[in-house]
């Protein structure tokens, strides 16, 4: 009968297992507490030969929050803001990233196109949520964004297209970003192409901090031949940094371990002007291959 039947239906829908509740997403959010490190900052002040302007910037804004947090949290400032590095190829801004990670001794994680980009839809941004909620389980940490045009360029590219995954994970990171001091997640961000990063990645709560790093000048490259070779050499090294001024660090970088390198091999004691030589030499054929 109907009424059999109705009521058969009932029991089976008593007796039918019910499904799970759908499982919420981990939180991205912390409750903000001092930013405490896991070990005592070095005694020595935090420097970056050749860079005074980042190193005002690193100690004033990052710095001086872990080394004297109750003076900020009276005032209700309880991490750093997001600090955004932009200037030309081999400037330095990753290597003052770098050292600034090391110097804290924080849980350090790295993005970049490379790391969360996928022809997937949803995988980069779901890779990109799932690398911020790593660093807030081990925060305090330090997230560095490398090359940021790459995946966080303007949405709106006048009459062409915008991808709808591009979209995703810009939006993506907007949701983050601006959360990320209650997530006790330092993000420092780098690119080579402001103009090309959405402007709403670059606004004041995202990265309260924008630095335009330039060309290292002779002065610049002097402080850092001083301290990387005057140890090692009792020659002049005015010559060798006027003729890297206004060249990426990456090449005073070179030289340093090529003049290194020379020395060793011919067995000697000191670095000698044969040996600056040599590496500036080929510093500078290594400029011109490259073109």
């Amino acid at each position: 009968s109907m009424y059999d039947l109705t009521a058969l239906q009932a029991k089976r829908m008593r007796e039918a297992p019910h499904p799970e509740p759908p499982q919420e997403p981990e939180p991205i959010l912390a409750p903000t507490p001092t930013p405490r490190l896991r070990a005592p900052l070095p005694e020595e002040p935090f420097r970056l030969a050749g860079q005074p302007l980042l190193t005002s910037i690193f100690n004033e804004q990052v710095v001086s929050v872990f080394r004297d947090p109750e003076s900020f949290a009276r005032f209700g400032i309880h991490f750093p803001s997001n600090i955004l590095l932009h200037g030309r190829p081999g400037c330095g801004k990753t290597v003052a990233a770098d050292r600034l990670a090391t110097y804290l001794g924080l849980p350090r994680f790295d993005l970049s196109s490379a790391l969360v980009g996928s022809p997937y839809i949803h995988e980069s941004a779901r890779k990109i949520g799932e690398l911020f909620q790593r660093a807030q389980r081990q925060a305090p940490s330090v997230v560095i964004i490398d090359e940021m045009e790459a995946f966080l360029s303007k949405r709106s590219q006048g009459a062409m297209p915008v991808e709808g995954h591009h979209l995703e994970e810009t939006a993506e990171f907007l949701r983050i970003l601006g959360d990320t001091a209650r997530m006790r997640v330092l993000v420092i961000g780098i690119t080579n192409l402001l103009g090309v990063v959405d402007p709403a990645v670059k606004r004041a709560g995202r990265f309260d901090t924008v630095v335009e790093v330039g060309m290292p000048d002779e002065a610049a490259v002097m402080e850092v031949l001083e301290e990387e070779l005057g140890p090692y050499s009792d020659e002049d090294l005015t010559p060798t940094a006027a003729r890297l001024a206004g060249h990426p660090f990456a090449e005073v970088d070179l030289l340093v371990r090529r003049a290194k390198w020379h020395a060793a091999l011919a067995k000697k004691l000191r670095i000698d002007a044969e040996d600056l030589g040599a590496a500036l030499r080929q510093v500078e054929e290594r400029r011109q291959a490259a073109g």
